[in-house]
């Protein structure tokens, strides 16, 4: 699977576009989930005004969030394990 490089430099100064240039191009499945009005009409309108496709969007906020908690959440389950 493609991943986005965090690099110090995207850090810094984030290009959205760029971002989504590196999204991985597999196979697309389609799911559905419940979240506060306000922020999917934030998130909408957001997408339109980026001239982006919600679905890539979803992809690359889906993605990024992994990217930020899953190692600590891993972390807290391996020092769950020491205790």
């Amino acid at each position: 699977m493609k991943e986005i490089d965090l690099t110090r430099e995207y850090k810094e100064k984030p290009d959205l576009y760029a971002a989504l240039l590196t999204l991985a191009t597999g196979k697309l499945v389609s799911k559905a989930f419940k979240t506060d009005e306000e922020i999917a009409e934030r998130f909408k309108h957001f997408c339109k005004t980026a001239g982006v496709q919600i679905g890539k969007m979803h992809s690359l906020a889906l993605l990024e969030f992994l990217e930020k908690y899953e190692p600590v959440v891993q972390k807290m389950i391996e020092e769950g394990k020491k205790k």
